[in-house]
């Protein structure tokens, strides 16, 4: 019968306990809504040390195939990692999907364990049910806990060589984020696997082609984690600048990959360039150990490791070759030759693009054509992620329509043995549209400029929005920063390198904020959005500590009741 009698001693009571519970409630909702989105993440690094932190560049220098003898364990692949590969490989993003796509997106998935085939399904990222029984060890091959079949629909590419251009984007994308899960594969193909038996034994329709075949499991010593690979020089020439780590991981590039034609006149810088270019055919900056002499994988794997695949850098300064094994540039004409070159590749609206690199193939060093192929599509996959993590637009065309077009339009007549395949355009957008995830919605920061915005960040406990201005020193530069109302909290500061911003122009409706303001450039400019709130820390004992001290105190107001009562006389000893 405590709660009986004084009335300002329930009052407190019930003050104390209303209090507690609101703070619990209100910060808890925080924390969830905060973790909701974060926990996938945390779960996979903590259970299976996903490398999600990892730099875009760290991942591309790991990749590897991992297919001498019996290289994978038998130890189970968890479903979270697996829907984890097939969402990297082919699924849909915040901008689009994970891969760019010229004929609609023909690529179809299987994904097959010890018990049954499943078909991967990108739209609703979940896998069905297709086939009972074990399909893993169709056409041999390598055996693997998991075993993925890339296949297309003919219906919606009819042109077979395409088809593996196109099966290129998601093959690049499995061996990359197999990396970061610290899982291996290798692509089977050319004459190496049964298409038929594979097609028939599965119960494919008449429309679906078998290409590939992708063992996945972990690697055995002494590829386990990828621990033979040890960091050495990273590519550097007079020509182009060495290879450096972006802030951007392969999730963000991922989930911001997408076609665009909306550059502005900026043009490339050779950092820039020289990133593009690595990432599309060149080194990797670690050695592998395992063997008997240290060797240098490339960023993209090439079916019998021909590499039959020529890259040409094509600007308003010239045409350039790029040459892998120096990371550097050769000089074939110092002509602007991009409108002749949109010409002949009958794609015209890449003429005013910045930057257009050509991929062209070796006829004496190939494979099969199909399998030279799919290195457009492994190419064209490293381009694309590597230009979200330099700040740059990206959009890819045919080239194959017209070879001696293109190839006069190069200033290449004499390499009769060289077949243009495609083009990749690269730019600076005018619009640089970045992802801010809070109380488990999507909100878009639109960032409208002349420079080059990267490595953007926000800070939800700080509620502080970052980003670095690139640019060539000494001109003007000028930003607009949009950001939802539901991001800002109380007055913000705008901070360039550390100094406060007194003559800030912004105006705001009901929904939005923009924020415009003017610089000269250095060589790097720091921008800082940092509101005046900030959100206290919350450590997880909090709410015990509160409830911890509502107790007390009430057992102080009871003892101080009971003492007033008997030195009142109402009780006696």
């Amino acid at each position: 019968k405590w709660l009986d009698g004084d009335n300002m001693e329930k009052r407190i009571i019930l003050v104390l306990l209303i209090f507690a519970a609101f703070f619990i409630n209100l910060k808890t909702n925080e924390v969830l809504a905060s973790a909701e989105e974060k926990i996938d993440a945390f779960h996979l690094i903590k259970e299976y040390g996903y490398l999600t932190e990892m730099p875009l560049e760290e991942v591309i220098s790991r990749r590897m195939s991992i297919h001498y003898g019996d290289e994978f364990s038998n130890e189970t692949v968890p479903w979270e990692l697996v829907t984890k590969v097939l969402w990297a490989a082919y699924g849909v993003s915040w901008r689009s999907r994970t891969i760019p796509s010229l004929t609609g997106y023909p690529i179809l998935i299987y994904i097959c364990n010890e018990t049954a085939a499943y078909r991967f399904v990108p739209d609703n990222q979940s896998v069905t049910l297709w086939k009972e029984g074990d399909y893993r060890e169709l056409s041999g091959g390598i055996s693997a806990p998991f075993q993925l079949y890339i296949a297309y629909n003919s219906d919606i590419c009819e042109d077979v060589n395409w088809a593996n251009a196109e099966s290129g984007c998601p093959i690049q994308n499995i061996y990359l984020i197999a990396n970061a899960l610290n899982l291996g594969t290798v692509c089977l193909g050319g004459p190496g696997i049964d298409r038929d038996l594979i097609h028939d034994e599965l119960g494919l329709a008449e429309n679906e082609i078998v290409l590939y075949k992708m063992p996945l499991g972990y690697p055995l010593p002494p590829n386990t984690n990828y621990q033979q690979l040890i960091p050495t020089t990273r590519p550097s020439s007079s020509e182009l600048p060495e290879i450096k780590d972006s802030t951007i991981s392969l999730d963000y590039a991922l989930e911001v990959v997408y076609s665009s034609q909306e550059w502005s006149e900026n043009p490339i810088t050779k950092q820039q360039l020289s990133q593009i270019l690595w990432a599309s055919y060149g080194y990797s900056y670690y050695e592998d150990t395992a063997g008997g002499h240290p060797k240098r994988h490339r960023t993209v794997p090439s079916a019998g490791a021909r590499y039959p695949m020529k890259i040409y850098a094509v600007n308003s300064s010239g045409v350039y070759e790029y040459i892998p094994e120096l990371h550097t540039l050769i000089t074939i004409t110092d002509e602007d030759r991009r409108i002749g070159l949109a010409i002949a590749t009958e794609n015209l609206w890449a003429s005013s693009a910045p930057l257009i690199i050509v991929l062209a193939w070796d006829d004496t060093n190939i494979l099969s054509i199909p399998t030279t192929y799919i290195e457009v599509g492994l190419i064209s996959q490293n381009i694309y992620l590597e230009s979200s993590a330099v700040g740059l637009i990206t959009d890819w065309g045919r080239a194959d329509r017209n070879e001696e077009a293109v190839k006069t339009s190069l200033g290449l007549t004499k390499e009769t043995n060289l077949h243009p395949v495609s083009i990749i355009t690269l730019g600076h957008p005018s619009t640089y549209y970045h992802k801010i995830e809070w109380n488990a919605k999507i909100y878009p920061v639109e960032i409208e400029t002349n420079s080059t915005i990267m490595n953007f960040d926000f800070n939800q406990m700080n509620r502080l929005f970052r980003f670095d201005i690139l640019g060539p020193p000494g001109t003007f530069g000028q930003s607009n920063i949009t950001i939802s109302n539901n991001l800002l909290w109380g007055d913000f500061m705008l901070l360039i390198n550390g100094n406060a911003q007194t003559n800030l122009m912004y105006n705001a409706n009901s929904t939005h904020t923009s924020f415009y303001f003017n610089y000269v450039l250095s060589d790097q400019i720091i921008v800082q959005l940092q509101s005046e709130y900030v959100i206290p820390e919350f450590q997880v004992w909090s709410p015990l500590l509160i409830l911890s001290i509502s107790i007390f105190i009430l057992f102080r107001l009871k003892k101080y009741r009971i003492n007033r009562l008997t030195n009142n006389g109402e009780i006696s000893r």
